[in-house]
This record gives C-alpha cells, sequence and structure tokens, in this order.
C-alpha cells in the first residue's frame, strides 16, 4: 500500500498545490485586491477634504457673498410662506395698479408655478382687463414698476377699431410672473 502511495505521490502533490491555490490563495488575492481599492478610493477621497480645508476661507467668503447678493434680491421677490397668503397679496398688488389707471378688471386666472429652487417659486398670473387706451399705457407702467418685481410674459391688446378716440375701449389680456420666497425671515415679515 506505501509503494501504492509513493506511486500516486506527485498526484497528491499537485491535488495539494491546487487545493491550497483555490481555498488559500485565491481569497487573500481577492481580499488583496479589494484593500488595494479601498486604500485608493480613501486617498482620494483624503486629497479631496484636504483640497476643501485649504479652500475653506474661500468657500466661506463665496458664501458670505451669495448671502449678501440673496438679501439684496429679497425685496424683488414676494416672501410669503403660504400660497394663498402669496396669490391674495400678489393680486391686490396688481388689482391696485388697475385701478390707479382706471381700467376695468374682467378676468383673474392664476395658471401654477414653477419650483425654481426648494423655497423660490415663479407663478404666472393670467389677467384680463380694458379701458380707454390712456389706461392701458398707465396700467402696463404701473404694472412693470410694481415692488415686488411683476414682469409681462405676453400681452395681448386689441380693440374693434381703433380711431385715435381717447374714450374708445381696448382689451388686454396679459399674462404675468412673479416670483415668491417662501422661506421668510422675522426681518423680511416686519417689512410687508
Amino acid at each position: 500500500m506505501k509503494s501504492d502511495l509513493l506511486k500516486y505521490k506527485h498526484y497528491f502533490i499537485a491535488i495539494a498545490a491546487l487545493l491550497v491555490g483555490l481555498y488559500i490563495t485565491d481569497p487573500l488575492w481577492i481580499s488583496y485586491n479589494e484593500l488595494t481599492q479601498t486604500k485608493v478610493l480613501n486617498s482620494v477621497r483624503a486629497s479631496k477634504l484636504s483640497s476643501l480645508l485649504t479652500q475653506q476661507t474661500q468657500l466661506q467668503q463665496q458664501l458670505e457673498h451669495a448671502k449678501k447678493l440673496s438679501e439684496n434680491i429679497t425685496p424683488y421677490m414676494f416672501n410669503q410662506t403660504t400660497e394663498s397668503d402669496f396669490k391674495l397679496k400678489a393680486q391686490q398688488k396688481v388689482e391696485q395698479a388697475l385701478k390707479l389707471a382706471k381700467c376695468n378688471l374682467e378676468r383673474v386666472e392664476w395658471q401654477g408655478k414653477v419650483q425654481l429652487t426648494p423655497s423660490l417659486e415663479q407663478w404666472l398670473l393670467t389677467i384680463r382687463f380694458n379701458g380707454a387706451p390712456l389706461c392701458l399705457v398707465t396700467a402696463t407702467k404701473a404694472i412693470e414698476l410694481l415692488k415686488p418685481t411683476v414682469r409681462f410674459k405676453e400681452y395681448t391688446y386689441n380693440g374693434r377699431s381703433f380711431t385715435g378716440n381717447p374714450t374708445e375701449n381696448i382689451n388686454a389680456d396679459v399674462d404675468l410672473i412673479m416670483w415668491n420666497n417662501t422661506q421668510t425671515s422675522p426681518e423680511q415679515k416686519e417689512q410687508e
């Protein structure tokens, strides 16, 4: 029997080498590759963090500058936390401008909003009004001068015929764009 084992000794050695390779060397090689990849990723993260730390003062200055810029544009936006408060305030401003221009408001229709940032909304308002030609010119100028800012997106002025008579009636269909900041500070609330 011992002679039979010696006869197949080279087969046993080959099988032992395969088993060592399969169950010991291969898992060690896979583990080594994973550790190498983890090391590379950690070194990349560390270099990114160190570059951010070296730029910390510059980033803080840019943040302060951005905050100052956002404070400068705050008066040009509505600052209402709820949709109903915004719509009421915006509609009152537009109606007041039309009333001062001696125009007759026929229809007000909110078309919806676009969420620009988590706290900034852009709203579209469609209005229809009529009046004398001077009313349309005055109303257009009054709406353009409103603060918070209201901008014209589209407008259509029409009438049956225009002979130049200042008492003729002209209709206007206007789409207005306005912006609302839903995240307001206590100081902004007091200003309104």
